[in-house]
Parts: C-alpha cells; sequence; structure tokens
C-alpha cells in the first residue's frame, strides 16, 4: 500500500502542471494552462483526480503564472502595461490590517513595499494570502508562495518589456 500523499510530495510530482492549494476545507488543483480545477477533500483523493485528469488531457509542462491579457484588437500581440500603483494601503483598507496579529502586519507590510503594483491582503476567513492586479489573481495558504509568485510574474514582464 502506497502512503498518504503529503503536499509536498504532491507539489514534487504535480506542481509543475497543477497549482495546488487549500481553501474552505477543500484541496484544489488548478491546472496551469486553466483548462479546469479540480477539488478534493483529501489529498489522496486530489492525487487521484489529478492523475485522471491529466490522463485525459496532460497539461503542458511548461506553463508560468500568468502575467499578460491578451489584446483584443490584436489578437496575438500583448496588451500595454499600465500598472497601478496601489500605494499605502493600512489605511485604505479601513483597519483589517489592524486585526491581526504583528508578524502578520510586517509580513503583510513587506509584501506590499516589494510589489507595490499588486493589492496584497490577508484573509483570515480562507486563511488565504490574496494579490491581485490587473493580470488577475493569486491566492495561496503561504505569504511565501505568494512572494513567489509575484516574483516569477515581475521577472516575466522585466523580460517582455526589455527593462
Amino acid at each position: 500500500m502506497t502512503p498518504p500523499w503529503t503536499l509536498e510530495l504532491l507539489s514534487f510530482h504535480w506542481g509543475d502542471a497543477y497549482l495546488l492549494s487549500y481553501a474552505r476545507d477543500r484541496w484544489v488543483a488548478l491546472r496551469r494552462d486553466k483548462h479546469s480545477f479540480l477539488t478534493a477533500g483529501t489529498l489522496d483523493e486530489l492525487e487521484a483526480a489529478i492523475r485522471s485528469d491529466y490522463g485525459r488531457n496532460p497539461v503542458p509542462r511548461d506553463f508560468d503564472p500568468p502575467i499578460e491579457a491578451d489584446n483584443p484588437d490584436e489578437p496575438g500581440e500583448a496588451a500595454e502595461w499600465e500598472w497601478e500603483e496601489y500605494g499605502d494601503l493600512d489605511e485604505a483598507d479601513g483597519g483589517k490590517d489592524q486585526a491581526l496579529d504583528p508578524e502578520m502586519q510586517t509580513i503583510l507590510r513587506d509584501l506590499r513595499q516589494l510589489f507595490p503594483f499588486w493589492l496584497i491582503t490577508y484573509s483570515p476567513q480562507l486563511g488565504a494570502w490574496v494579490a491581485k492586479s490587473q493580470f488577475g489573481t493569486i491566492c495561496e495558504n503561504s505569504a511565501t508562495l505568494v512572494r513567489i509568485a509575484l516574483t516569477r510574474i515581475e521577472q516575466r514582464r522585466r523580460e517582455e518589456s526589455g527593462n
């Protein structure tokens, strides 16, 4: 009998094809090609669902996080980058950050300083970090995973713009 799946083991085997997360008492796997997502109550069930989904329709394994929107006027061309800097959200969020413990407040402040073009919040109800911009939303249960995703997106954006 195989041992139960762990998040680390599942990420090792499937992380380049699926984004893995936990939200609202369910494990979630989002295909990196964005064709669908899978949910399950346990990691073992999620692995079985991933294996089945991948067997029917393999996910290309060279996906990076999405960073650009298609320009409807010129198919295939990247849209112009027009960032909106969100600035100091500590006052703008109506004091919600004050309900977080000091360590969480520090992490949130640091993430906002590192990525000023993203609206970054923490949802205690979901137990998740959420980053939003005009290019999409990232939701992860770890500040580290949000930072990694945003770093990759920013690097890709710089590469594509030639800066």
